[in-house]
């Protein structure tokens, strides 16, 4: 149960903002801002997120059952969730895989830089939320979006050991920086401190279509515990090993419900 004990998840998502948008095709690569760096080829052994790769997920929202919707307002820490329904809500999320760099920030000399642009209405923000994500012979973990998405930060992360179908339960721990759950009317300051996440394999062989076939994935169940012990939010997700994370539902605080569909998967050089 102690096996994936880390402390890396406090790194901070570093990001940076520019008010021009574009249509909504596949963007041009991200450009990343850092200091020059050691080469990072930590995407030379990656199976699933390879250098130059993006994934495109369609995005719902909900609370309580009914549907809700993000806002752009004015940025991706001053935004706004509305029940009203709204054409220029946040509708599709690019994941871009970068390749390797010799680019050196926070992330680098740890995991695979990816990063997220974020499609309001018809336009596609020039803003890029770079992160990143690990897959190495132990283990895969995905930093989810979490800008204009803070509340998904207080919910277990898409992440497995490698050996999962025989492991079947695991556990990870660990904090949380300074994302802002103001927008989700949630007051969240008690639950930074360090806190628990476990997940269970509950089956081998759930269904999904994609790109024109079916392909088969293994569902996993998570629960997040604030520091005191109580279960304060859930995830599951959907996983294939050619697709990676193809379904991420998130149960998030105050009856919130995040759901991430990949529906396509791009090549680009």
């Amino acid at each position: 149960m102690n096996y994936l004990k880390t402390n890396f998840f406090l790194i901070f998502t570093i990001t940076f903002f520019n008010l021009h948008c574009k249509s909504a095709k596949i963007p041009s690569m991200p450009k990343l801002i850092g200091d020059s760096g050691q080469l990072n080829e930590l995407n030379n052994d990656n199976v699933i997120f390879k250098s130059n790769t993006w994934f495109v997920y369609d995005i719902y929202a909900s609370k309580n059952g009914k549907p809700v919707y993000i806002l752009q307002g004015d940025g991706p820490r001053n935004y706004v969730v509305s029940n009203k329904k709204n054409k220029e809500c946040l509708k599709r999320i690019y994941l871009f895989v970068y390749p390797n760099t010799s680019e050196k920030i926070s992330l680098s000399s740890t995991q695979t830089l990816i990063s997220y642009k974020h499609q309001f209405g018809k336009t596609v923000l020039e803003f890029s939320e770079i992160t990143g994500i690990i897959e190495n012979k132990n283990y895969i973990f995905l930093h989810p979006p979490r800008a204009w998405l803070d509340i998904v930060e207080f919910a277990p992360f898409p992440e497995l050991p490698q050996n999962f179908k025989e492991k079947k339960e695991w556990e990870t721990h660990g904090g949380i920086g300074g994302f802002d759950t103001s927008p989700w009317g949630i007051e969240a300051d008690s639950l930074r401190a360090y806190h628990t996440k476990t997940y269970t394999l509950e089956s081998d062989s759930i269904p999904y279509r994609i790109e024109g076939k079916q392909i088969l994935c293994s569902k996993i169940n998570g629960t997040f515990f604030s520091p005191n012990n109580v279960a304060v939010s859930s995830s599951s997700f959907l996983f294939n090993p050619e697709y990676g994370f193809v379904k991420i539902s998130i149960q998030g605080l105050n009856g919130y419900l995040i759901e991430l569909n990949l529906t396509e998967r791009i090549f680009s050089n």
